[in-house]
């Protein structure tokens, strides 16, 4: 390898992130490491003043910083795939505008790390959440249970649950020279998390047990409803997170039944929500998508149903008992109404 080519790419998107996008390139810069790296950087046809800002880091440190400007606002997706097609690197490191890394070794200690396990994919390291309305105090993640006490992880494992932070990952990239549009789509949900799968797929998963980055939560943030209105969260996403579920199911799982078995309660509230709140059109795509999802919402319902009329047979006297009360309190409410009416 060439000594002056980068080893290590950091792919960073951001759209309107004014106030934090100077903190995000500061903590790329501080980085310390015996190799070369680059920031390839999209910004999305900012409006806020991030686009001057990205250019300004861009002119001084014109070895480091390459920007991807958008002509206009394409979206996350979009944004993401043209940064990521770019990638020409060994490594890539992920961390979005509005985050920021807080260990000056981090690059160099997951380089390290992914150069002596040859046989890994993914590094990660534990990430700090903060909340920017102090909704909750601020905490570690993963913690132990969430990355079933392992420092070495595989496919499976982050198929039950996506315990990598997005800003913690590097990546042993597998998609150079490749379009990332022909694994990856706009309507899977949560798009990283299926990203690190993708990886996984190639390779095991180790853990850096320091806490290396902050993670910003906050009202503009794609999953602040996920803490605070969940169902806002699930009406908007709803079909894009079934869709992750049907991708990995029919993908990477061989269409297992215990992964269906396992998500059954999620797919069985995202088709409740849509219910409740009258969705027709993603009721109908859902049923056109997914219908094996549908048939299980179907025997789910089913089954609630028996159980209730089995409980109904069961206290079938006492539900008599009880209608008869009701019935005779409401006439007599009626009758003393009519009376006092009358009476007056």
């Amino acid at each position: 390898m060439e000594n002056n080519k980068p080893k290590v790419s950091i792919c960073c998107i951001t759209y309107n992130q004014k106030n934090y996008i100077k903190q995000a390139l500061d903590s790329f810069l501080m980085q310390k490491t015996n190799f070369p790296f680059v920031v390839i950087i999209g910004d999305d046809a900012s409006n806020d003043g991030t686009t001057e800002i990205v250019k300004e880091y861009a002119l001084k440190y014109p070895d480091i910083i390459k920007p991807v400007f958008q002509e206009r606002n394409s979206g996350g997706f979009k944004n993401f795939c043209d940064v990521f097609n770019l990638i020409d690197t060994e490594y890539v490191a992920l961390c979005e505008g509005d985050d920021y890394w807080t260990d000056e070794n981090k690059l160099q200690k997951q380089v390290d790390c992914l150069d002596a396990h040859k046989n890994c994919t993914i590094c990660f390291h534990k990430t700090k959440n903060i909340f920017e309305n102090n909704l909750q105090e601020p905490y570690d993640f993963p913690n132990e249970k969430q990355r079933f006490n392992k420092t070495l992880l595989t496919l499976n494992d982050i198929i039950r649950f996506n315990f990598i932070q997005t800003n913690s990952c590097m990546y042993r990239c597998r998609f150079k020279g490749e379009d990332i549009g022909k694994y990856l789509s706009a309507d899977i949900m949560p798009g990283d998390w299926y990203l690190h799968i993708l990886h996984a797929e190639k390779g095991n998963i180790i853990f850096l047990d320091e806490t290396m980055s902050v993670y910003r939560i906050n009202p503009n943030g794609v999953w602040y409803n996920a803490y605070v209105n969940p169902e806002t969260l699930h009406l908007k996403y709803g079909v894009k997170e079934l869709n992750f579920i049907d991708k990995v199911y029919n993908n990477f799982l061989n269409e297992s039944k215990e992964y269906l078995s396992n998500n059954k309660k999620f797919i069985v509230d995202i088709i409740d929500i849509y219910c409740k709140n009258f969705c027709v059109d993603e009721l109908q795509e859902i049923k056109t998508k997914f219908p094996e999802f549908v048939d299980l919402y179907v025997d789910v319902k089913k089954s609630n149903l028996d159980i209730t009329k089995s409980k109904y047979t069961k206290y079938k006297k006492l539900f008599n008992n009880t209608l008869v009360i009701a019935i005779i309190s409401v006439v007599l409410v009626i009758a003393l109404s009519i009376w006092v009416i009358w009476g007056n």
